[in-house]
């Protein structure tokens, strides 16, 4: 059991139940990916499916897209994000897919939502204050 806690955040039935519980969106995303990938798995398109599985993991594991509700397929080596994010998340989802693995193009389809301008940062500090 030792042996395990060094590759788990858990060692109890009920530790690995809280670890699900407090991650379970990114969990139901990857168990859904996988779910859709089989069939594109058994057409023999493992280069792609590689490479979206690694832009996946890259997406989530960055800090300044990891939050994002982003949705990613790559097909033929050319990536495709959409979803809706801020302009900050936007360029840190194109530049990683750009550098992603197995990655040729990237077809840029996110929906940049306006945020808050300084001038309203400014007045609900003032606000608050």
């Amino acid at each position: 059991m030792r042996g395990l806690r060094r590759f788990f955040p858990f060692t109890t039935v009920s530790g690995a139940l809280w670890f699900a519980l407090r991650h379970r969106q990114p969990l139901l995303d990857w168990a859904g990916w996988t779910a859709r990938s089989v069939p594109r798995l058994i057409d023999g398109q493992h280069r792609d499916l590689l490479a979206e599985a690694r832009l996946r993991a890259r997406l989530r594991t960055d800090v300044r897209t990891s939050r994002a509700v982003l949705d990613v397929k790559v097909e033929d080596g050319r990536a495709l994000l959409w979803g809706t994010v801020d302009s900050t998340v936007a360029a840190a989802a194109a530049d990683l897919a750009r550098q992603a693995s197995g990655v040729d193009n990237v077809r840029d389809e996110m929906q940049v939502q306006p945020g808050p301008s300084r001038k309203s940062l400014r007045s609900r500090r003032r606000q608050a204050a």
